[in-house]
């Protein structure tokens, strides 16, 4: 794992970071975070800046401007909430991807400034894998298939350890971050290895 660096400027950076699952109530608990007093990002619980801005840099170099720029996502502690106007005492970040992205860990111990470090939560909601599917199924449907071809295609793609959409490419040895689009966005990362890479840094 790369070292702490001090190069990015301390701002406001979330102190609890929601990372999933999608489709297993994070909206819900968003929604009680809101209410605490932990403010959403300014563009909703849902930033998405890592994978909707497709951002590829270097953890060692190029990713400090980028982690710069992340922080002016949130709101800075004392301003008014906008949803419920409840004074914010903290922010936090909603995106779901960030489940299946092995860098967020390695990003966060190498930028998150030390005193706060020890301060931020990480949150993952998991949940019964079948009635997930079918609840994804049912808001954003599946390009025309039924949810039993959906389902079929997503258990045959987890035995053969075939690619898995979503799960972004790393180029470990050059120590970037990013993939080019979302059909760049594919590895071959067996499941076992995809929770390893979570959490084994």
């Amino acid at each position: 794992m790369l070292p702490h660096t001090t190069a990015v400027p301390a701002g406001e950076w979330p102190k609890v970071f929601l990372i999933g699952v999608q489709k297993g109530a994070t909206t819900s608990l968003a929604d009680v975070f809101d209410k605490a007093g932990l403010c959403r990002s300014k563009k909703g619980k849902e930033p998405h800046y890592w994978d909707f801005n497709r951002v590829v840099c270097d953890m060692e170099t190029t990713c400090a401007p980028h982690a710069t720029t992340y922080q002016t996502n949130f709101q800075e502690r004392g301003e008014k909430q906008p949803r419920w106007g409840v004074e914010c005492v903290a922010s936090y970040d909603a995106t779901p991807a960030q489940l299946s992205d092995p860098d967020l860990p390695r990003f966060l111990a190498r930028y998150v400034p030390r005193p706060l470090a020890a301060e931020v939560r990480i949150v993952a909601i998991l949940r019964e894998p079948a009635s997930r599917l079918l609840s994804f199924f049912n808001a954003f449907g599946a390009n025309g298939l039924s949810f039993e071809e959906m389902a079929q295609g997503e258990v045959t793609h987890w035995y053969r350890d075939d690619p898995v959409w979503g799960v972004p490419v790393r180029k470990y040895s050059e120590g970037a971050w990013g993939c080019d689009g979302y059909n760049g966005c594919q590895a071959h990362v067996p499941p076992l290895h995809l929770m390893r890479a979570m959490y084994d840094v």
